[in-house]
């Protein structure tokens, strides 16, 4: 629990303009049985939007496939919601850019 704490400590600074009230809901949970009440609870059913090109997801499925990778898949299914995008070039909040490298995604399937 205490790793935990010290993480949160150390990185909520990144989110705390945005995310402030939920935040200071997070910040109370210090035992396992807190994350039943309804205002902790609500935050285990919510999804991560990932914007993501069709080839890098095909890669992604191809590479959890390829390496059985079952539970990693069940993570994935649990926790994010992909959006697709068409989008050449995809940024993300860092400033690096996701290129595709190549248009021809018949070979990955």
């Amino acid at each position: 629990m205490a790793e935990a704490k010290q993480f949160f400590k150390d990185e909520k600074y990144q989110f705390s303009y945005q995310f402030k009230e939920d935040l200071n809901i997070l910040e109370q949970v210090d035992d396992p049985n807190k994350l039943s009440l309804p205002d902790i609870s609500k935050y285990q059913t919510n999804k991560f939007q990932v914007k993501i090109s069709l080839y890098a997801f095909q890669l992604l499925i191809h590479f959890v496939k390829l390496n059985q990778l079952i539970l990693l898949l069940h993570i994935l299914n649990l926790n994010l919601n992909f959006q697709f995008s068409a989008d050449r070039n995809l940024i993300d909040f860092k400033g690096a850019t996701s290129v595709l490298v190549n248009e021809d995604i018949s070979d990955i399937n």
